[in-house]
């Protein structure tokens, strides 16, 4: 039932005893008037008291008064007036001299695509306005998009906005305009919806325009209501074939069903839309990416990291590891230090979902390592930010450039500790704002292999990662496959792929740690940075442990890193191949003083010699890193693929000579990849 227009006529009339007052409009819960006295013109939303949700009513006050931009409504004055003890809250706002664009499209205006585009971009721009002030709309419907004779558009009735930090819910499942809402807000479980949904309904208008179509042809009634969930529109220029690829490309990715394959960064869209926009007059755009980033970690107490080594490494930092490398933090601190590289902690803080028993004694040596097993996610704010503190506080005392904040592994079925993690990154970021340090915080995120390789697991990280903007990510991978060698599953590949996809998109850097050569791969496909495994047996995340058992990576073995293989072999195979001239380059000075004598190693003896092929083979790794990052952005994955076609190469004369686990297989799934 509508508000009552003749009783809230009466109170305009009360209003503006001397003005001219004639009726715009009725909704559910108020009448909008245009108010004309003498030159000055302005319109007035009143509000029914019977009728009134006063929750939306403040809302849309409170987003009147963050948000000025000359695409969207101006408020003049927010008051109320009692008439025989009832409360009329009133708004008064500019009046928009011009029609609602449901007008046009009810009558099947037609729009040239400079117009449809023209208007398109407005909208982004205002609706952008109220992105920024962290407001969504929520119901841009044509009916709330307004367009004056000059052409100017401007978003009114903002009554369904909300901060983003606003938790009310409305009794309705989904308030809003059937067939112009998004299908988060429309699905079995229906969400409230955030700017990535007034996106998906900008890209449905912005696609009525330029086609000139129904987004969902004859559909009518509940089915409308439900369509944007249930029916996929199909590409712009597949219905005009005069909307060019780049306008229609745009409108395919906002209005995908699933928000995190929408655009993710609000200033991303302006740009592409203005984009498009501008290549009907035949401009265009180019993309930018920063420098790659390579990590040393060290853990165990055998890793030997001097600094006169990490600066001639040319690493971009050193990650500790809590646990591994807790009786050296002193020491590993002033090498980073002199050789001004950043200096990381990695908590560790996934052995706090493991018994006490099952924890390494190196781990409950730490002021965080001897709590109780936390079995369920905190109950509170206050729970978290009391774990979250103690944490902190151990890496700002060892003077870290970055945090890393405390993570849990989550597997498939566990995905809960997923949202825990990022939002124990929020807390420490809270946590060091109001101790006034600046330092960096990596929102640690840590999942196994069956999260990654599809379905709700994935869609459920990826929809986390892009809730809100992340200042970096550090991504943490668990899998069954042994540490030390290459990733070779599908499906995980793909799910890291796609994680660094959206994280590009959103411009958060994303850094692939304890990981071995497939953290190249990583980079490759977009990733900002890699951190080497914590010694040569452990490139992996292990499980928080549910009994007592034995943590260790595996048999240790002795490894060389190949460039030219994309691989590392035990030493007594690549010692073999050397013999056999089959493998004749030396890659970095320390290859070469190992085969200073000239005949090839094939068993390391001393412990000098185990530091020095260490330390070979993380040069040759960072001056690989050092390679692909000296290229374009957009040059980066094609010598990615020119890497992994060569070491197929390579590797085919191999066979027959070294073990077949050695052979590279691995290389097939990631030439699919990239």
């Amino acid at each position: 039932m509508p508000a009552d227009t003749q009783k809230l006529k009466s109170i305009a009339l009360t209003l503006y005893p001397d003005a001219e007052v004639t009726h715009l409009g009725t909704g559910g819960f108020a009448s909008t008037f245009k108010v004309q006295r003498g030159s000055d013109v302005f319109a007035v939303k009143i509000l029914d008291p019977e009728r009134t949700d006063v929750v939306r009513t403040e809302r849309e006050f409170a987003a009147l008064r963050r948000v000025s931009h000359k695409n969207v409504v101006a408020y003049r004055a927010i008051d109320a007036i009692t008439i025989d003890d009832t409360s009329f809250q009133y708004v008064e706002m500019d009046y928009i001299d011009g029609a609602p664009l449901s007008k046009s499209l009810k009558f099947n205006d037609e729009f040239d695509l400079k117009t449809a585009a023209s208007i398109m971009m407005q909208v982004v721009e205002g609706a952008a306005a109220l992105w920024r002030e962290q407001t969504a709309h929520r119901d841009l419907s044509p009916s709330n998009v307004m367009l004056t004779e000059s052409g100017q558009v401007v978003i009114v009735d903002l009554g369904m906005a909300r901060h983003v930090d606003d938790e009310t819910h409305t009794l309705l499942p989904t308030p809003g305009t059937p067939g112009w809402m998004s299908p988060e807000q429309v699905s079995k479980s229906p969400q409230r919806g955030d700017w990535r949904s007034d996106q998906f309904v900008i890209g449905l208008l912005a696609w009525r325009l330029v086609t000139n179509s129904k987004p969902f042809g004859k559909v009518t009634g509940v089915e409308l209501w439900s369509a944007p969930g249930v029916i996929a529109i199909p590409k712009a220029k597949d219905v005009n074939a005069r909307v060019p690829a780049k306008l229609s490309n745009v409108l395919e990715k906002m209005t995908q069903q699933q928000p995190f394959k929408r655009y993710l960064d609000p200033e991303k869209l302006l740009e592409d839309v203005g984009n498009a926009v501008a290549a009907l007059e035949g401009d265009g755009s180019d993309d930018n990416s920063n420098s790659l980033c390579f990590y040393l970690a060290v853990g165990q107490i055998k890793n030997v990291a001097t600094s006169e080594f990490v600066t001639e490494l040319g690493t971009d930092g050193l990650i500790l590891d809590a646990a591994g490398c807790s009786a050296r933090i002193d020491v590993m601190t002033q090498v980073a230090a002199s050789s001004k590289v950043n200096l990381a902690i990695d908590p560790v803080s996934y052995l706090d979902r493991s018994p006490i028993e099952a924890r390494s004694s190196s781990y409950k040596k730490l002021p965080y390592g001897q709590r109780a097993r936390i079995l369920e996610v905190p109950k509170s704010e206050s729970a978290r930010a009391d774990y979250c503190r103690s944490i902190v506080e151990h890496q700002i005392d060892n003077k870290t450039d970055i945090v890393i904040s405390p993570y849990f592994l989550a597997d498939s079925g566990e995905l809960e500790w997923i949202d825990e993690s990022l939002s124990c990154a929020e807390t420490c970021r809270d946590i060091l704002q109001q101790a006034g340090h600046k330092n960096e915080v990596w929102s640690a995120v840590a999942v196994g292999s069956g999260v990654l390789s599809g379905g709700a697991g994935l869609e459920h990280l990826l929809n986390a990662l892009t809730a809100t903007r992340l200042p970096a990510v550090y991504l943490l991978v668990h899998t069954a496959q042994v540490p030390f060698a290459p990733l070779a599953d599908e499906g995980t590949l793909r799910g890291i792929r796609d994680v660094i996809a959206v994280c590009r998109e959103i411009e958060s850097p994303i850094i692939i740690g304890r990981r071995d050569v497939s953290g190249l791969l990583a980079l490759g496909l977009g990733a900002s940075g890699w951190s080497t495994g914590v010694s040569a047996n452990l490139e992996n995340l292990p499980r928080h442990l549910e009994e007592v058992e034995d943590t260790r990576g595996g048999q240790a073995a002795d490894r060389y890193y190949v460039p030219d293989l994309l691989n590392s072999l035990k030493i007594e195979t690549h010692a073999r191949l050397r013999r056999a001239g089959l493998l004749t380059r030396t890659y970095t000075k320390y290859d070469r003083d190992l085969f200073s004598s000239g005949r090839p190693i094939a068993q390391i003896s001393t412990t000098e010699q185990r530091i020095t092929l260490r330390q070979h083979n993380m040069q040759a790794k960072s001056d690989q890193v050092a390679e692909l990052s000296s290229l374009e952005p957009s040059k980066r994955r094609e010598w990615m693929k020119t890497k992994i076609q060569e070491a197929q190469g390579l590797y085919s004369k191999l066979r027959g000579i070294v073990d077949p686990a050695e052979l590279g297989t691995f290389l097939e799934v990631w030439k699919k990849i990239i």
